[in-house]
């Protein structure tokens, strides 16, 4: 369809090349954000996990 003389054929063909391209730009970000949430809540995940320890006032229990 590139090779034919019509203007109207040649712009039709990259109608839906540049629709393929902004859904793979928009793909992209969101695994970029997949990627961004994952790694801050394992971030959190692990430092919650081994600075836990240290922090006493979660296990104590009042005596009455």
């Amino acid at each position: 369809m590139l090779c034919m003389k019509n203007l109207l054929y040649f712009v039709g063909d990259l109608g839906p090349l540049f629709i393929v391209l902004a859904l793979t730009g928009l793909e992209l970000g969101v695994a970029l954000l997949q990627a961004h949430v994952s790694t801050i809540s394992i971030y959190v995940y692990l430092n919650d996990a081994t600075n836990l320890h240290q922090s006493g006032y979660f296990f104590i229990i009042e005596q009455k």
